[in-house]
């Protein structure tokens, strides 16, 4: 990985750490936090990687929610 990577990574943490922030009076905000990371870091890889696919990726990851 590149510097440009890392700083990608944590951009996509970051904009995460905001809806954390944001989804807090919500019962499931941790949840919430969590889809809103694996989203922003499915955006990083795409972005990388042109092949990357994401739907296969939020199977991976769990994710389930539209909250992004």
């Amino acid at each position: 990985m590149s510097r440009r990577d890392y700083v990608a990574i944590a951009a996509a943490f970051a904009d995460s750490r905001r809806v954390v922030f944001a989804a807090l009076v919500h019962k499931n905000a941790a949840l919430a936090a969590l889809d809103h990371a694996i989203y922003a870091m499915a955006g990083v890889f795409e972005r990388d990687n042109p092949r990357f696919d994401r739907e296969r990726f939020y199977a991976a990851a769990s994710y389930e929610t539209d909250f992004a």
